[in-house]
């Protein structure tokens, strides 16, 4: 999900704090009191009423490449980032999780699997492995059979001649899995 245009958007958002920054530690001005009366404006500080720019748009976001590289170096030498490209700070986020943090009952759950699996090898260890007929299969709980669809979508989106019905058929996988 992290390709095209949230890809994109990722890109131009980091290239505008980059310039942002810069602009500001280039700025030798001071700060003045309507700076500070309109940020407590915006927090919601005063009862008047937020005045929203019409004006969004910003012609700086069609920087050509030498242009950035050029900004890149600036922002990364005023705040000591050597050896990130701007590749790794568009990136900085890929690997964060978007799920939310585990429950504590996901986590007692996790631990209590991990000491019966653990109890379970000891068990036929002892036992000279004469419970060979006997196997436990460890159901899955959600958050494995999610994290595993998210393992195969990645891997599908890393293939170049990856085909829709491989999509279509994860999509189908993951239907299933949420409503189990």
């Amino acid at each position: 999900m992290d390709q095209g245009i949230i890809n994109i958007f990722k890109h131009h958002y980091r290239k505008r704090i980059v310039k942002k920054v810069l602009t500001h530690m280039q700025e030798t001005t001071p700060t003045i009191v309507k700076t500070i009366t309109n940020c407590f404006k915006k927090a919601g500080f005063t009862k008047d009423e937020l005045v929203q720019d019409s004006d969004n748009t910003d012609e700086e976001d069609n920087l050509p490449l030498s242009e950035l590289i050029k900004l890149w170096a600036s922002y990364r030498i005023a705040i000591n980032m050597d050896g990130v490209t701007f590749e790794d700070y568009v990136n900085v986020d890929t690997d964060v999780n978007t799920m939310g943090l585990p429950t504590d009952e996901d986590i007692l759950e996790k631990v209590v699997e991990n000491l019966v699996s653990k109890e379970t090898n000891s068990d036929e260890n002892e036992s000279g492995g004469e419970s060979m007929d006997e196997t436990t299969v460890n159901i899955p709980i959600f958050d494995h059979a999610y994290s595993a669809l998210a393992v195969l979508r990645n891997f599908i989106s890393s293939r170049e001649n990856a085909l829709n019905m491989a999509y279509s058929s994860l999509n189908t996988l993951e239907e299933f899995v949420n409503k189990e």
